[in-house]
């Protein structure tokens, strides 16, 4: 299956597996909604004048909607497609929603976000849009699998989600509900936000309404991990206070949720936690944040990412960062601050050990030496790079070298390969070696030690 064509694992709770022969795996429902009334067999017909879908099995569903995979007969491939839940159909409000999330998702075209190919009605009215089918793992699988210390892989990932949000904000949209079990990653930490449910653009009047009736609603769920369907929307666990209590939301409010979801990266834990949603929604309400603060700080968290936090995670809307652009911003150059550190501090190493460092190709000379190298075997560092290091070893050792070389050239590790090197003066330097290759780059890298015996006093 080519890129355009890609899918969500079910077992990650996930839109569908491309992978299973069409029709015959049993696909768990997407986690965080009510039961749909349809069944895994109730199957909508989808077949007009412009598109044709065959409907292949259900793969999950969210508040509004159920995700289906299924078969583009036009274009043969496979597509997600998502079909709005028939006890909905007769309710304007909910289609209206389900309407407009179709057409902001299809306005966005970024690499963070599956495009959407077509929208229509079924057969028996009720709309729906197909989309691309995306491979991956939500990311609070990931989370929940992680080991320790952290895996800075996760600091990757949270960088792509800031650059998905930074031009959804730029596009004057904003998310929601955005929380790592909306965050699908694929090969090679491939980043998409995906459920788009809650989305709205900046200055609709939808993003103003009143605590009273959201929290009317809120009771009725049982789990504040959930995506809330009442008048205002998302999730307590990672919802700022502004939502929380009605008011007018914007970007900074995506902000928050970006912070609840770095935060829960650096600590492995959410930045809300409480034994009933509704306290949940309590600390949500107050922007109850401090023990999640201080958390990050019994962590030895570098400084300069508990003050991004803190700043995500302000109380106050006007404390924050402004859109997702600030802090993708903010964060590269934090990951840039620390590359460098983490290179000059390489740097030193490699030239102020006592053994021997080298870089060598797979042609078998020295690309790099450190300076303890040309102090051990008298030679000049352009001597030692101009041509091939067998020339500098002992005769009898060659043939032994040649073979660790070819082990190293397979990716195999050499570890504690002894052989002799000949000195400037005529003598024999005894070096014990430790090496690792990278074969995509063509590389050794090597380590040796002098373990030469000690000459007798004349």
């Amino acid at each position: 299956m080519d890129d355009e064509e890609e899918s969500l694992s079910p077992a990650n709770g996930s839109y569908g597996s491309a992978g299973n022969v069409p029709g015959n795996e049993t696909v768990p429902y997407v986690e965080g909604a009510n039961e749909p009334t349809e069944s895994p067999n109730d199957l909508p017909d989808i077949v007009t004048a412009t598109v044709a879908y065959r409907i292949l099995s259900m793969l999950g569903h969210g508040g509004m909607g159920v995700i289906y995979r299924g078969y583009d007969l036009n274009l043969e491939r496979e597509v997600a497609i998502k079909v709005l839940r028939r006890e909905y159909a007769d309710n304007p409000r909910i289609v209206d929603r389900f309407l407009s999330e179709s057409l902001i998702k299809s306005s966005l075209q970024h690499p963070g976000i599956a495009p959407v190919y077509a929208r229509g009605l079924c057969a028996d009215g009720r709309p729906f849009y197909a989309m691309k089918l995306i491979e991956g793992q939500t990311f609070s699988r990931i989370l929940s699998t992680r080991g320790k210390p952290l895996n800075f892989g996760l600091l990757s990932i949270f960088s792509h989600i800031c650059y998905t949000m930074a031009y959804v904000h730029s596009k004057g949209i904003v998310h929601l509900d955005l929380k790592p079990s909306n965050i699908m990653v694929g090969d090679y930490d491939r980043v998409r936000v995906i459920d788009w449910g809650l989305a709205r653009r900046i200055g609709s009047p939808e993003l103003e309404v009143s605590e009273r009736e959201f929290r009317m609603e809120y009771v009725l769920s049982s789990d504040a991990s959930d995506t809330q369907s009442g008048c205002v929307r998302g999730t307590p666990a990672y919802m700022a206070p502004e939502q929380a209590r009605g008011e007018l939301l914007d970007a900074r409010t995506d902000v928050f949720a970006l912070g609840a979801i770095l935060c829960e990266i650096l600590t492995g834990n959410p930045i809300y936690r409480a034994d009933h949603p509704r306290d949940v929604l309590g600390y949500a309400i107050r922007g109850a944040t401090s023990n999640a603060i201080d958390e990050l700080a019994k962590r030895d968290t570098a400084l300069w990412l508990i003050g991004l936090v803190t700043r995500c995670l302000a109380p106050d809307p006007n404390d924050r960062p402004l859109h997702a652009g600030e802090v993708a911003r903010e964060f590269v150059d934090f990951q840039e601050s620390t590359s460098n550190l983490a290179h000059q501090d390489m740097v030193r190493f490699f030239e102020l050990s006592p053994d021997l460092f080298c870089i060598a190709d797979f042609d078998g000379c020295f690309r790099r030496v450190n300076a303890n190298f040309p102090r051990a075997t008298g030679y000049t560092e352009h001597e030692l790079l101009s041509q091939p290091f067998l020339n500098f070893v002992h005769v009898d050792d060659k043939r032994r070298t040649v073979v660790e070389m070819s082990r190293l050239t397979q990716g195999l590790p050499v570890e504690r390969f002894r052989n002799r090197y000949l000195h400037r003066d005529g003598s024999e330097l005894h070096l014990e070696w430790t090496a690792q290759s990278v074969v995509s780059e063509g590389l050794i890298y090597a380590v040796a030690r002098n373990v030469s015996p000690k000459r007798a006093d004349p």
